[in-house]
């Protein structure tokens, strides 16, 4: 299996599926799916649906920060074990925001 995937999605409004139209539109196998959200504000919900419509992540508060950046180094991410189709990163936003990132990062498990 190839490497790591990496999708980033800038967002302004609600969005029901981020990883639609990408790369990670179905997760190509059994691996590790990293989601870094954050949001210029505090209250913007991530919900995340699995194959099988099963919630590990539901109504989850974003990262809060003035400029959407991620910094994978300091920023603390949902991280999902996976095991390949369909998942649905939802972006509900309560208060207008005027940006909120969005990056997925699926790492494939290592064979044997």
């Amino acid at each position: 299996m190839a490497g790591e995937i990496i999708v980033v999605r800038d967002l302004t409004a609600d969005n029901a599926d981020v990883l639609a139209g990408t790369d990670l539109e179905n997760i190509p196998g059994i691996g590790n799916l990293d989601v870094f959200v954050v949001s210029d504000q505090a209250d913007t919900l991530v919900t995340i649906t699995a194959p099988g419509q099963a919630t590990p992540v539901r109504a989850q508060a974003a990262i809060v920060k003035t400029v959407a950046n991620i910094d994978v180094t300091s920023d603390i991410p949902i991280s999902l074990d996976v095991f390949g189709g369909k998942y649905i990163i939802a972006i509900d936003e309560q208060t207008a925001a005027t940006a909120i990132r969005v990056m997925a990062v699926f790492t494939p498990a290592e064979e044997d």
